[in-house]
């Protein structure tokens, strides 16, 4: 067997700590008890194609920390969203607008997507906003790539006349989820 990753760590079927062999309650994924009849504490090897890990999968909803509502009323501004929100049952307390970002074009003008941060799962906040409006939960990786996206957004006119210099002629470039 693989040495731990940390006290009480170990490594699953993927060489990844799983959340049963942190918890310690279960064998490792690689590992499937056998039937009563057998022998008490044995255990046989699992082929990867018969194992499925989605008890080690983990909701999106639990892991949340965020949620994103689309296609908002463009001239709607963070009290427009706060009121909104608050209508709706969501209390984001004193500092409810550094809880918001507003994806802005160059001139400041919304686009219609908001990130809220807040690890509170309530999809019936869609309900309380205009016919339209969809939500979405985001995690980390998402909340991440949201901020790429507003931070490209307003950058792009100055990197799009930056390429349109004489020397960046005949260079193939790539622009990504803009």
């Amino acid at each position: 067997p693989a040495p731990p990753l940390l006290p009480g760590l170990r490594r699953g079927r993927m060489g990844f700590a799983t959340a049963s062999a942190v918890a310690g309650k279960q064998p490792p994924p690689s590992v499937v008890p056998v039937a009563s009849s057998e022998a008490p504490g044995a255990a046989i090897a699992a082929s990867s194609s018969t194992f499925r890990e989605s008890r080690d999968q983990v909701a999106l909803s639990e892991r949340q920390d965020a949620f994103l509502l689309e296609r908002l009323p463009r001239d709607w501004a963070e009290e427009d969203i706060h009121s909104c929100l608050q209508r709706a049952g969501l209390e984001l307390g004193e500092d409810w607008r550094s809880k918001l970002l507003i994806m802005r074009s160059r001139l400041g003008r919304s686009i219609g997507r908001v990130l809220v941060a807040s690890a509170a799962h309530v999809p019936h906040v869609a309900q309380a906003c205009p016919s339209g409006v969809t939500y979405r939960p985001m995690d980390r990786n998402d909340v991440e790539h949201f901020v790429e996206q507003c931070e490209r957004f307003v950058n792009l006119s100055d990197d799009l006349r930056r390429l349109s210099r004489p020397d960046c002629f005949q260079r193939i470039i790539t622009i990504s989820e803009v």
